[in-house]
């Protein structure tokens, strides 16, 4: 009885806040939706059964969503409050100051680091799916079409959250996927790079259940998307990254210079390759 009544508040605050939300986009003002995922998943094929979790984050506005690690938002939200700060020197001269670096280190340690450091923005103008990756020192990004998410929409249904959800199918990547997604949340769009439904999806998971997304909170937001991505990253095809990807995992230190190789410990350099080949098992099974 409590926790139908508790769903039901949820169902009827969320309700209230997309009514605001469209209103305030009507009339030109930012605000943004997190919808906040815990994504669990095996990272190694050597062992399934091991599942690491992490909080992702689902920003969505108007006609953009960007999907990131909530702790990598929030190191990065301390990052950039000390470039603003940086820049607000620069223009006022040195007697204005300088930025504390260990000061900085030391607000962005409060956050865990990012297990998955990606960021996927989606445009529902062009239909378009960017994914901003990192290896080493370079950003790269690569694009794919909203449109080539073949769904096939099933008559099950099933109740998340006082929600009225129903089932879609879909083939990606060398696996099966199954979403559950409400049309009562007006918002096309899910975790990763999933979308394209008739409204937002609050449960996916794969056939072999070894990447898993479940919504578990909804938050509002003002916030910039110009500063959640990276603007210098360099365009790279999709096939072409995931093959620089499996390069590096294999030989992390191959883009280090000499001298920056030889300032890393044999052991330090023995653990970040063993944790590197042990991420195998992404969720782009088969890269076409």
């Amino acid at each position: 009885m409590i926790k139908a009544f508790k769903q039901s508040i949820v169902h009827s605050w969320l309700i209230l806040s997309i009514s605001l939300f469209l209103q305030t986009q009507a009339v030109g003002q930012k605000m943004n939706f997190a919808f906040l995922y815990e994504m669990e998943y095996a990272r190694d094929k050597s062992d399934l059964t091991q599942k690491e979790k992490e909080l992702m984050v689902l920003w969505v506005n108007s006609n953009k969503s960007l999907f990131q690690s909530y702790n990598g938002y929030l190191r990065d939200s301390v990052y950039h409050s000390y470039l603003n700060i940086a820049s607000q020197i620069d223009k006022l001269g040195k007697q204005a100051g300088s930025v504390d670096i260990n000061q900085m280190l030391q607000q962005m340690g409060q956050f865990p680091t990012a297990k998955n450091t990606y960021k996927i923005l989606k445009s529902s103008n062009d239909q378009k799916i960017l994914q901003y990756r990192k290896l080493f020192k370079t950003d790269y990004y690569f694009s794919e079409s909203i449109a080539n998410l073949n769904w096939v929409i099933k008559e099950d249904t099933k109740d998340i959250f006082g929600y009225t959800c129903n089932l879609a199918l879909l083939d990606y990547s060398g696996r099966k996927f199954f979403a559950w997604f409400t049309p009562e949340i007006p918002f096309n769009d899910g975790p990763y790079i999933f979308g394209g439904l008739p409204g937002l999806i609050l449960e996916l998971y794969d056939s072999d259940c070894e990447y898993i997304f479940k919504l578990v909170g909804i938050e509002k937001r003002t916030i910039e998307f110009e500063t959640l991505y990276p603007k210098n990253a360099k365009k790279i095809g999709r096939a072409q990254y995931f093959k620089l990807e499996d390069e590096y995992r294999e030989n992390p230190f191959s883009q280090m210079s000499e001298l920056d190789a030889s300032r890393v410990s044999p052991s330090d350099a023995a653990e970040v390759q063993r944790k590197l080949k042990s991420f195998n098992n992404r969720l782009e099974r088969v890269i076409d």
